[in-house]
């Protein structure tokens, strides 16, 4: 190609022809141009569509974060629903006479399963991962990213559960370690990934300690009591900002991702999502 055109170049010299010349010579350098200009152009549509690649690949794995936070907090709630009901037959029940280990072995169930504490946290992996990165700008949407920010940066995503330690801890202290370990075990409760978490009315174990008088000390303490009340207040309340505005803000953050996807197939999961870390029982 490069001889083609010094021959025409040459040609044109030997005919002395300046006016050809020239036009030939602005000719050529219209021609560089142009392949710059193309060449710029094509290296800008290349990196567009990286961005939007980047965004897209951000955006699957934001709706897959929240998606696993809806499920997550429905879940908890689950759980509170499940600990306020044992706690209220806890409170409910009225000291007992001998010869009834069945019974007080449902009373000392209640009380230590009313003081299972779940850590809430939402997933926030792929939001810091695109904020340390600086790609939180790659979401066009300003709106949406805006959104995105509030619901990962809002004082919701404290763990409700670590307000209750106080009756966690006194009834721990009553409750016997053989007891306890025996309560721990996957017959009385079951962990299911990620996050649903299975408190089961498990038979009576085989234990040389005295149920009744376990249970009697459970029911007769007062503070135990005050303890076990606030621990349902701040479990009632947690469902209610749950209900009411955590469940809400990232059912609206999980349309608006859909949405911003344009209708595409969104992923699903296909590795083992990540277990709670931190679950504390």
């Amino acid at each position: 190609m490069l001889k083609f055109f010094r021959a025409i170049r040459k040609k044109l010299i030997e005919q002395d022809n300046i006016r050809k010349y020239l036009l030939y010579a602005i000719g050529e350098i219209m021609l560089v141009v142009i392949g710059i200009l193309i060449a710029l152009q094509v290296n800008n549509w290349n990196e567009e569509r990286k961005k939007q690649m980047e965004e897209h690949h951000y955006m699957e794995r934001l709706y897959l974060d929240v998606s696993d936070d809806i499920v997550m907090l429905r879940q908890r709630q689950e759980l509170w629903s499940r600990q306020m009901q044992l706690g209220l037959a806890a409170l409910a029940a009225k000291e007992m006479p001998t010869g009834d280990p069945e019974r007080a072995w449902e009373i000392v169930r209640a009380f230590h399963h009313t003081s299972n504490s779940v850590p809430l946290h939402l997933r926030d992996a792929t939001y810091i991962d695109m904020v340390s990165s600086g790609q939180l700008g790659l979401i066009a949407d300003t709106d949406l990213r805006d959104f995105a920010t509030l619901y990962y940066n809002s004082s919701w995503a404290v763990d409700l559960s670590s307000l209750i330690p106080e009756y966690r801890v006194a009834v721990r202290r009553i409750i016997p370690p053989d007891i306890h370990n025996y309560l721990s075990l996957m017959d009385c409760r079951v962990f299911e990934p990620p996050h649903r978490h299975i408190l089961k009315d498990c038979t009576v174990p085989v234990t040389e300690i005295d149920l009744i008088a376990l249970a009697n000390t459970l029911i007769s303490d007062d503070g135990l009591r005050g303890e076990l009340v606030y621990a349902m207040s701040v479990m009632n309340t947690a469902t209610s900002i749950v209900e009411g505005v955590i469940l809400v803000a990232a059912t609206k953050l999980h349309a608006r991702i859909n949405k911003a996807l344009n209708g595409d197939c969104v992923p699903q999961k296909n590795t083992p999502p990540n277990v709670d870390a931190g679950v504390v029982i």
